[in-house]
């Protein structure tokens, strides 16, 4: 049996030649088509890590609330093979990996996620029993059919809950009215209805793409973020009442000038924000990462006074045109079991959120 040995780390310096040589793998195995890219997406990319990191310190983040980051590189027979990046509770004693509030696939960083990687998993999972012994694991939106979320599930006192997840594999349409033909009837019928009722009543559409360096700031990002969060609302079946839209208010201006969703938007090359317009008014948007041929949806809302033209499903149609025409492999629309996520055709994956309450 080969020998698994740990290292802690609390930045990224020390590992980044490591972790750079494991996602080099995980790529080369996903390109070869030997891997999931659910297994090993851009939330798991060192790019990805050294922004986090950098905007945790840069805010003296976890000075404030009393964590740290923990790093810990896994050997086989002195060799690496995964990184589990983890932030550390220090005063409530729980672990978490590390996430930053933006909903996206979180995984071990390795190239190593056959079934037969299981004992490498399973190290892995003792090992946090034993340093974190007593503390609470709180661990999001990891892919079912990882060997890690197998042994997550066999550890003493886990509790798992299944998430939703939906991704459209556009590599199995060979354009993008293969792929419209292929949607139900209903969601045709009102697609043209949608378009219809714009043009009836007069109006105009427009889809925008901003890039991280022309990314909207000030009152047109909180403009954005205030729609996210008032549509929040009804996503948690609360009230729009006034108080409550002064709340959504506050929290859209502390996202705007303090968000690392904001933050992530203007500083990662990768970020994409698509805005669907209607006379020149704000009716949806959506936050993408682009990571190659493969796109990341964490983030759409609509604003309900659209509500008659369907403006987040005529969004993704006219994302995907332009997906299609760019050799775009997959469409990961993240967590999440909103409706318009089965009626575009996204294909179900499941994902744990595996918690314990005392390790």
């Amino acid at each position: 049996m080969p020998e698994i040995s740990f290292e802690v780390h609390h930045t990224l310096q020390p590992i980044k030649a490591q972790w750079l040589e494991l996602e080099r793998q995980a790529r080369q195995r996903i390109s070869s088509g030997q891997m999931s890219y659910m297994l090993f997406s851009f939330y798991q990319s060192c790019g990805w890590a050294e922004f986090i990191e950098h905007s945790y310190r840069r805010r003296h983040y976890l000075f404030k609330s009393g964590k740290r980051l923990d790093y810990i590189l896994v050997r086989e027979d002195g060799s690496p093979v995964a990184i589990l990046p983890l932030i550390a509770s220090l005063r409530i004693k729980r672990i978490d990996i590390i996430h930053a509030k933006i909903a996206g696939l979180l995984n071990v960083v390795s190239p190593r996620h056959s079934e037969t990687d299981l004992y490498i998993y399973q190290a892995l999972t003792a090992y946090l029993s034993q340093r974190y012994h007593g503390w609470r694991m709180t661990f999001h939106d990891i892919p079912q059919q990882s060997p890690f979320a197998a042994a997550l599930r066999d550890i003493v006192g886990a509790q798992c809950r299944e998430r939703a997840s939906y991704c459209i594999d556009l590599t199995r349409f060979r354009s993008f009215d293969e792929y419209f033909a292929s949607l139900s009837k209903n969601l045709y019928k009102n697609t043209r209805k949608a378009y219809n009722h714009i043009k009836s009543d007069g109006h105009t559409f427009t889809l925008r793409w901003f890039n991280n360096s022309e990314m909207p700031r000030g009152k047109a990002l909180w403009r954005l973020w205030n729609i996210y969060f008032t549509r929040k609302l009804a996503w948690k079946s609360r009230s729009a009442n006034p108080f409550a839209k002064a709340v959504c208010a506050v929290r859209a201006a502390l996202e705007t000038h303090h968000g690392m969703k904001s933050e992530s938007m203007r500083a990662l090359p990768n970020s994409r924000l698509a805005v669907f317009e209607i006379d020149g008014n704000t009716a949806a948007f959506m936050l993408l990462y682009i990571d190659g041929q493969h796109i990341l949806m964490p983030k759409l809302a609509i604003d309900t006074k659209y509500s008659r033209y369907s403006p987040g499903i005529l969004l993704v149609l006219e994302s995907l045109k332009e997906f299609f025409s760019e050799g775009i492999m997959d469409f990961d629309m993240c967590r999440g079991n909103e409706r318009y996520k089965r009626d575009v055709g996204g294909e179900y994956r499941p994902l744990s959120y595996v918690t314990v309450n005392s390790l």
